[in-house]
């Protein structure tokens, strides 16, 4: 009987496994010591990641590296910008080209077109100046033909230069003519002879004084008289007249007079003597008044 209270009465059993079974409180309060150390441990996390966000922060807040962004930011936008006005400099440049070469292509246009007229106003000019000088001449001709038809006309031909130049002096001989219908009383002609580049006095080598002839002809119609003029000279301007550098230039003076026509008439004239191609003499009329 007594071993069935026991046993009915589990307080009365000292081996009542209830008795190492842990409480609830036991439990709870290991429970807590964790979660609590995990709790340390988060927050010690978090307030590291706090404390290199804020070392993260000083640094990027730091003026020096503030200053550097912005001068960064300024340098990249003004590099859009360069770029952004080289591609249009480039575009106003090839645009400028363009332009330049319509506008030479134009001065070309119109340079030929101006040298085309200019051609063509130079051809028409020296059609009217050919015209002209041809209405000259004739009038000329007119003009002589009429005064040897109606007075006296001297003129001289058979101009001839002795190019062997003995003793170094320019002589030359030439003929007086009377073309003229009329007689011609010559009471005076005079000759020269000058020598250099052309006729100015400053380019001549050589200015003598006229060579009068003494007497005084009376030359009817077609008739004529000889005369010679001549110039001391040197060996080394004869030279410079055989290689063409220099001319030699004859001057004619003549005043003669008509009996039937009671009129005084006067003729002055220059001569061009030049040796062409060391062998040819040429001889032309420069001045004829």
């Amino acid at each position: 009987m007594s071993s069935n209270n026991e046993t009915n009465n589990p307080q009365n059993n000292s081996n009542n496994e209830s008795d190492n079974i842990p409480l609830q409180s036991e439990f709870d309060s290991g429970s807590d010591v964790t979660s609590d150390q995990n709790k340390g441990n988060d927050k010690e996390k978090h307030t590291g990641k706090i404390n290199q966000w804020k070392e993260y922060r000083k640094k990027w807040i730091d003026p020096l590296v503030i200053v550097t962004i912005v001068l960064a930011l300024a340098t990249f936008w003004l590099y859009k910008e360069a770029v952004k006005q080289g591609v249009l400099t480039e575009g106003a440049l090839k645009e400028a080209v363009r332009s330049n070469s319509i506008s030479e292509a134009n001065l070309n246009l119109a340079k030929k077109q101006f040298h085309s007229n200019d051609s063509a106003n130079k051809i028409n000019l020296k059609i009217s100046n050919n015209a002209l000088q041809t209405q000259i001449n004739s009038i000329k001709q007119t003009q002589f033909d009429f005064e040897i038809e109606n007075r006296p006309f001297m003129v001289f031909i058979n101009i001839h230069l002795d190019t062997s130049f003995k003793n170094n002096v320019i002589n030359i001989t030439y003929t007086g003519y009377n073309v003229g219908k009329f007689p011609a009383k010559v009471f005076y002609m005079a000759t020269a002879i000058n020598y250099g580049i052309d006729t100015s006095t400053t380019k001549l080598f050589k200015i003598t004084k006229w060579t009068v002839r003494p007497s005084k002809e009376y030359l009817p119609n077609n008739a004529f008289l000889d005369g010679n003029v001549t110039l001391p000279s040197n060996k080394q301007d004869i030279n410079f007249f055989k290689n063409g550098l220099i001319h030699i230039f004859l001057y004619f003076d003549i005043r003669y007079f008509s009996s039937v026509l009671k009129t005084t008439y006067s003729s002055y004239s220059v001569w061009q003597i030049t040796l062409n191609d060391f062998k040819n003499i040429d001889v032309s009329a420069i001045e004829n008044k």
